[in-house]
């Protein structure tokens, strides 16, 4: 259900008039923005987050190959600042927890994040020149770039066509950047949505004259953080959860219908973990007997969470992870098909 404050509206109105004013002049021309030479597909969205950017990131370089891809990331909530290359043992402080997931997916990817995509597609292509795409994670909204695929990102339960501005919304782009889009993806479909809802949705989005796609989330494997752990995680009587996700509801929903859930400690989107926060796990976990209870947390906070591993062994508490991959069903052809055919021209 969209969750909107209708009593913020008019403080949306100056909001949009000002992203609206942005995108003329771009669009006129007074604001220059540059087509990269490479072969580029942007992965973006017009809202403040929670479309399942960075699973569609990792599919889309799985689809690809990570050899011959580059990854350009702008690393939101990291501490560094300018270009910093990513290896999968890079600190999350250092380039971001959703870029550093991708690249501990894939470690054969070139990966970066730079505030200024510009600099980094410059920089990537100079140290990686033997890589044929750069996936541009987040970059719709980056101007100065013109993506040479753009892929728009909508949630099922929250399309962009039915959202307003921000604050009274959540969208941080006006509508008309959807024009931009070469297709569109709506995530978090329910794996049960019959033709019929699907194409009420397609109807809202036919003005746009681009394929629009559905694709679902799936939980993949659960993962210790630290191998080996200290018992597996079917030996667990007494699970908490940590999450700092844009939707933990969904997280939460979906472990407690296989795992002894006793209670979920939810953080902000994006938080840096504080051994503040170790404590409270420690507190929580010393209730139970010792080996019967456990942490389970998303693969995006298993990336923030692994500067403790070391504490977390010593202490003897034992940590998974859930991974998250998409699914497109019927559609998964087409999509397909678009993003190689657009590859290898």
């Amino acid at each position: 259900m969209i969750q909107t404050r209708p009593w913020l509206l008019p403080l949306s109105w100056p909001y949009a008039a000002a992203v609206w004013l942005r995108n003329k002049l771009y669009a006129k021309g007074i604001i220059r923005s540059v087509a990269p030479s490479g072969k580029t597909v942007v992965i973006g969205n017009l809202s403040l987050g929670g479309t399942g950017k960075t699973p569609h990131t990792d599919y889309v370089v799985g689809l690809l190959g990570a050899e011959r891809c580059a990854l350009l990331s702008r690393g939101y909530g990291r501490t560094s600042s300018g270009f910093v290359k990513i290896t999968p043992d890079a600190h999350p402080d250092a380039v971001g927890d959703e870029a550093l997931l991708i690249v501990r997916r894939n470690p054969a990817l070139a990966a970066a994040v730079c505030e200024d995509r510009t600099e980094g597609l410059e920089r990537l292509a100079a140290h990686f020149p033997e890589r044929e795409v750069t996936v541009l994670d987040d970059a719709l909204q980056h101007r100065r770039v013109r993506g040479g695929l753009n892929i728009l990102l909508t949630t099922w339960h929250r399309p962009f066509t039915r959202d307003y501005c921000l604050p009274a919304g959540s969208l941080r782009d006006h509508k008309v950047r959807a024009r931009d889009a070469d297709c569109v993806v709506v995530t978090k479909t329910p794996k049960d949505a019959g033709e019929e809802a699907r194409n009420r949705l397609r109807k809202e989005l036919e003005y746009l004259n681009v394929p629009v796609f559905f694709s679902h989330t799936l939980p993949g494997r659960t993962e210790p953080l630290t191998a080996p752990a200290a018992v597996p995680i079917t030996a667990l009587k007494h699970v908490l959860l940590i999450s700092a996700v844009a939707e933990p509801e969904i997280f939460e929903a979906e472990a407690r219908s296989d795992l002894p859930v006793e209670a979920h400690f939810a953080y902000r989107d994006h938080y840096r973990f504080k051994r503040a926060d170790l404590k409270r796990i420690r507190k929580f976990i010393g209730k139970f007997a010792p080996g019967s209870a456990g942490v389970v947390t998303t693969e995006k906070d298993a990336v923030r969470l692994l500067p403790f591993s070391a504490e977390f062994q010593k202490d003897l508490i034992p940590v998974f992870y859930r991974e998250i991959d998409v699914d497109f069903g019927k559609d998964a052809r087409n999509f397909n098909e678009l993003i190689l055919n657009y590859a290898e021209s």
